[in-house]
């Protein structure tokens, strides 16, 4: 029988070994309202420059794609970069996420225990969190039930103390008189953090007051200005919405009611209305539209038709 070498020998032992799995990688990068509002370093530059670096020293990772949400909070997961990489995740486009740290994954305890625990494993999805040290393929059982959980617990804490600070300094801010929004409401201009008169809109304003007065419809109010091309708020046509707006806030009367909406920043980072009885008041912080007792007479009309509503299940216009 002849002898077989020992170098076939090694070549066939060679090419019966399995491929190396390439790990088809997302790099995902986030940055919230609040991380750009202090400056933080965590840029999306500097998260990918990290990240693609880390990749590029990995012989058993290949990028797929870079996926980015810019102004969403780590709150939730309602963040169109995010879906995107689920999407893919799903077709089996994508089997290992890489990340700078747990906290730009999620700050969410539960929601983000989910994915790590749950979503990823059954996909065969391998997680990577440089920052932490994870790395889902080689992590001993201590690190996956222990560290990971408490650092999405810590991540959780710290954007309820955000959330809160945020909350405390706007509040400030409304107890000196001070205006907080972004832009100021038709009929003003808002200079630095005080509410001008608007010249060319204020007058509008009276008029829908004064419409309104006259037992007007809020639809019809609409229509009257389109058809008459009144100047609306923004590049749009006027809306019932935008009516109602003008006509229940306080502020025409140069009072700065503040307080009316509140950050949902555990939510998403959006607005909720609050009710009347939690407004903060200040008393003429800034030039009058109309007078306290059109503002009453037209909020009293408001009331007794919701009143009759609640009665009768019907409504005047």
């Amino acid at each position: 029988m002849p002898r077989v070498s020992r170098k076939f020998k090694a070549n066939t032992a060679e090419a019966s070994k399995p491929a190396a799995h390439i790990y088809k990688t997302a790099i995902y990068t986030r940055l919230s309202v609040e991380d750009i509002r202090k400056k933080a370093s965590d840029a999306i530059v500097t998260q990918k420059t990290m990240l693609i670096k880390f990749l590029q020293s990995q012989p058993d990772m290949q990028l797929y794609d870079i996926y980015e949400d810019i102004n969403y909070t780590g709150t939730n997961f309602n963040r169109p970069g995010f879906t995107k990489m689920i999407e893919h995740i799903n077709a089996g486009l994508v089997d290992c996420v890489l990340v700078k740290d747990l906290s730009r994954f999620g700050r969410s305890f539960e929601e983000t225990g989910h994915y790590l625990e749950r979503v990823f494993p059954s996909r065969q999805v391998r997680f990577i969190a440089i920052g932490d040290n994870f790395d889902s393929l080689t992590a001993t059982l201590d690190e996956s039930c222990l560290m990971v959980p408490l650092k999405n617990l810590m991540n959780e804490v710290y954007a309820r103390d955000i959330s809160k600070k945020t909350q405390s300094g706007f509040k400030a801010k409304q107890q000196r008189g001070e205006f907080c929004g972004s832009f100021a409401p038709y009929g003003y201009i808002k200079e630095g953090l005080r509410l001008v008169i608007d010249e060319a809109a204020a007058p509008v304003v009276k008029q829908i007051y004064e419409w309104r007065l006259e037992g007007m419809g809020v639809a019809t109010i609409v229509k009257k200005l389109n058809d008459l091309q009144f100047p609306p708020p923004g590049k749009h046509l006027w809306h019932t919405s935008t009516i109602k707006r003008v006509l229940s806030n306080p502020l025409y009367t140069g009072n700065l009611a503040q307080g009316r909406y509140k950050s949902n920043f555990l939510r998403g980072g959006g607005t909720i209305a609050t009710n009347e009885n939690e407004w903060v008041i200040f008393k003429d912080t800034h030039p009058p539209i109309i007078t306290q007792e059109t503002f009453e007479a037209v909020r009293n009309m408001r009331k007794s038709r919701k009143k009759e509503f609640v009665t009768t299940g019907h409504q005047q216009a």
